[in-house]
């Protein structure tokens, strides 16, 4: 992610950009949210510092941290101190928790209260690197006069976030020192020094997880497939039993205990789960769709899970819930829509979906085809409503040679014959004309059905699986939809709930990006930051998942490869408006959103490359580069 760097031409611009902020959107926008806050452009009237007791709450919460930041420090604090910065570390608030280095800048950073138990906050010292990484968990350089406080106008910080294994920020790494003493080496170092302080952060969590071998020793006793969790949602250790099973837990390297092993896999992509899943599964409170666990939270500090694979028994006549695996999801209704399916999964009754549009309707008709007897036979989806009426007849049930102008002189099967043996899923079901609604019914009495344009009878054997976006009791009394063909079909009704009523949509966002991650070839599943996810659940989402899955493709492109992905890197459809329900287009191809997220960013800059590369949280070279692949350099 680039910086966001924040200066002025001159003096002469301070007064004018405090009495009309819309002289330098980038600036001034961000003093006067500092000054909404309480900040003045006087600095504090009196020096903000917290006394010893709090100073220590403050460093106790950031306690891992300080735990490794020693051995980070160490190599490059010289080069700081050679080049006349300070180097201070402030928690989440804005209190410094510790100061290092400062060579000639050392007395002045004393003066101007850079040193441990002072508050930088936007709020008390208005706009500067500290307060504003942490208020918009960004790396920020703030140059001279780009300060609101007149004490700091000498100043240049270079500052980069922190963030834990969740993602979010813990702390910010700064690097101060006098504006004439500005230099990009200094804003490199110090975002790579803090990227370095998260890699340590997670090995520190992992190392106190794992107990200095205990846990890795239990894992090599343990008879049943077993595996460490990470609190970030890594696989990091298992043992043969787990590796026995075929799941994908990525590289396999040696540990100190035989027959464990350090890898390195996305728990969803492992396991099939998420986190929070396993959290939930560990408290009884739901049951793991196709994976019966014990999970054991060994650190609740970190938050690392042991998890003991434990082999399903086998029940006479219950079905496998594998292929509802796809349904992710933690919310009761979606858990009561798992554990229904899977029961009546083997029977041969016909199942009515009921939802809106991007619920997944699809995804547990095929879900229930996948656990029943006919798994091994085709699943033939049709969508009644992106077929013409007048076709719909010919397309569902086939039609005889010459049967109509333009027919095939062959006539055609139709897909309930390709249906034979499987699940036919009639999507929108609301949408068939009520003509075809009797010749459907006549079918599902006794199987048999006539191609157009043919007198002899022909018979298929499915299983009907049907899905409506609207009202169909409604229908019914309106006259639209026959009554009893409603009956017919309602044998099972199963209710998709809307992502709006959903409670587990953090644990769907993930999933959702642990699967495009993976589609897209990234390398990485990024963090989702805490102002990121506070959009996607205040969105309204008329799309349901399918707008979601497409918002955060979107993001995803947009980041070019970010390790956490930002509020702004979400699309305007993230926006907590209200619009009309709509169908979602698919998603495009990586190159094809790349290409679109640039078109879309240089209009809104008038076509200057530096100010569109800056909106969409990029290097400049990323934009040229992209212009370039596509002929549009």
């Amino acid at each position: 992610m680039g910086w966001l760097t924040l200066e002025l031409g001159g003096t002469d611009d301070r007064e004018r950009l405090l009495a009309d902020p819309r002289l330098d959107d980038r600036v001034g926008a961000r003093w006067h949210r500092a000054l909404a806050l309480g900040a003045t452009a006087g600095g504090p009237a009196s020096e903000p510092i917290v006394g010893a007791d709090r100073l220590r709450e403050h460093r106790d919460g950031v306690a891992p941290l300080l735990a490794v930041l020693d051995d980070v420090l160490e190599p490059v604090l010289h080069g700081f101190g050679a080049r006349d910065y300070t180097l201070v570390l402030a928690d989440r608030h804005g209190v410094i928790v510790r100061q290092d280095a400062g060579g000639g800048f050392a007395h002045a950073a004393d003066r101007l209260r850079l040193r441990a138990g002072s508050v930088w906050d936007e709020a008390t010292r208005g706009t500067n690197a500290i307060g504003t990484a942490i208020t918009e968990a960004r790396p920020v350089v703030v140059m001279g006069e780009a300060h609101l406080a007149h004490p700091n106008r000498e100043l240049v910080c270079y500052a980069a976030p922190i963030r834990d294994p969740w993602g979010e920020v813990l702390a910010v790494l700064d690097a101060t020192s006098f504006a004439l003493a500005a230099d990009p080496v200094v804003g490199a170092a110090i975002f790579a020094t803090a990227r370095a302080i998260e890699e340590a952060l997670h090995a520190h969590g992992i190392a106190r997880a794992t107990g200095g071998g205990l846990v890795e020793r239990l894992l090599g006793r343990l008879r049943d497939p077993a595996v460490l969790v990470s609190p970030s949602g890594w696989v990091t250790h298992a043992n043969q039993g787990a590796r026995a099973t075929g799941r994908d837990l990525g590289p396999w390297s040696s540990s100190r205990v035989a027959d464990v092993g350090r890898v390195r896999a996305p728990v969803q992509r492992a396991l099939g789960v998420a986190v929070d899943e396993l959290d939930a599964a560990a408290r009884g409170q739901i049951r793991l769709p196709g994976l019966e666990v014990e999970a054991i939270e060994v650190d609740r500090r970190t938050g690392a899970w042991l998890v003991i694979l434990v082999p399903p028994p086998r029940r006479c006549g219950r079905p496998s819930t594998e292929a509802l695996q796809e349904l992710v999801g933690s919310d009761p209704q979606i858990v009561a829509v798992r554990a229904h399916a899977a029961a009546v999964g083997r029977s041969s009754l016909p199942v009515l979906l009921r939802g809106e549009s991007g619920t997944g309707k699809e995804l547990v008709a095929r879900g229930l085809h996948g656990v029943s007897p006919r798994a091994e036979g085709p699943f033939v989806p049709v969508n009644c409503a992106a077929i013409a009426p007048g076709l719909l007849n010919s397309e569902l049930f086939g039609y005889a040679p010459g049967a109509f102008s333009g027919a095939d002189p062959r006539g055609r099967e139709g897909l309930v014959a390709a249906a034979h043996g499987g699940t036919l899923f009639l999507d929108e079901l609301g949408d068939m004309p009520r003509e075809l609604q009797a010749t459907l019914l006549r079918f599902l009495e006794d199987g048999c059905y006539r191609r157009v344009g043919e007198g002899e009878p022909r018979k298929a054997d499915v299983r009907l699986v049907c899905a409506t976006s609207v009202d169909l009791e409604e229908a019914v009394a309106g006259g639209t939809f026959r009554q009893d063909l409603y009956y017919r079909v309602a044998g099972v009704v199963l209710r998709l709930p809307p992502l709006r009523e959903r409670a587990d949509i953090a644990l769907l966002a993930r999933a959702l990006l642990d699967r495009l991650t993976r589609e897209l070839g990234l390398d990485r599943v990024p963090f989702l930051s805490e102002a990121a996810m506070e959009r996607i659940r205040a969105a309204p989402w008329p799309g349901n998942v399918r707008q979601l899955r497409l918002a955060l493709h979107h993001a995803l492109v947009v980041a070019d490869g970010a390790r956490t992905l930002e509020s702004w890197h979400l699309p305007d459809q993230a926006a907590p408006i209200a619009v009309a329900a709509a169908p979602m287009p698919q998603a495009p191809s990586l190159a094809d959103a790349q290409v679109q997220a640039v078109r879309q960013a240089l209009a809104a800059h008038d076509g200057n490359v530096s100010a569109a590369a800056r909106a969409l949280g990029i290097a400049r070279s990323t934009v040229y580069r992209i212009l370039q692949r596509h002929g549009l350099g």
